[in-house]
């Protein structure tokens, strides 16, 4: 997997949602005087971000790999993807959704630049860098899990907490990479949004 893909994937595990619609209506054929009714099925995936950094990134990402540069919604927190090719390329690698996501089988044997892209994408979306610590968050265990034995792969330290309980909320996991190993990770990660790590 390349680099693009990989952080386009990374960011849609995140932040992204896979969307099944089914739209009936009804339309009048003037000639005999009919009325017929039609389905209208449609497919997409949607990226959701309130971040104005992150959503010029990903239109970006997405003209630099699809030749496709969809525009923001009007409230400017979120990008629809509805051009079908893209939709079927992209859903090669991931199922979308909080618990629907899992980490692409083949960037596991990936050229380390796109592990660090797929990281740098997830964790613009879902992470927290700060507080002297790098922090994935995800209510997805399997898909944490699956990110932890990724970042084993290029052998970065941390630790997987969970699950972490709330009210009324599901519970959360979270992998924690230290100051030191965050430090050191950072130049490779090159985030997309500014972080202070104290």
């Amino acid at each position: 997997m390349n680099e693009i893909k990989a952080e386009i994937v990374g960011f849609l595990c995140a932040e992204g949602c896979y969307v099944k619609s089914c739209r009936v209506f009804s339309e009048l054929d003037k000639r005999k005087g009919n009325v017929y009714f039609r389905i209208r099925n449609s497919r997409v995936i949607e990226f959701g971000n309130t971040n104005p950094i992150l959503l010029k990134r990903f239109i970006y990402l997405l003209g630099k790999e699809y030749d496709y540069k969809p525009n923001p919604s009007s409230n400017n927190t979120k990008i629809v993807i509805g051009r079908v090719k893209i939709v079927e390329d992209l859903l090669k690698y991931s199922n979308y959704g909080t618990f629907k996501w899992s980490v692409p089988s083949e960037l596991f044997n990936s050229p380390i630049k796109s592990k660090y892209a797929f990281l740098r994408g997830f964790i613009d979306g879902d992470g927290t860098i700060g507080r002297g610590c790098i922090r994935l968050d995800s209510a997805n265990k399997s898909g944490l899990l699956q990110i932890s034995g990724l970042v084993k792969t290029i052998k970065i330290n941390h630790s997987f907490h969970g699950p972490i309980k709330s009210k009324n909320k599901s519970d959360m996991y979270n992998i924690y990479i230290g100051i030191d190993e965050s430090k050191r990770i950072l130049k490779y990660l090159k985030p997309n949004k500014t972080y202070i790590l104290k």
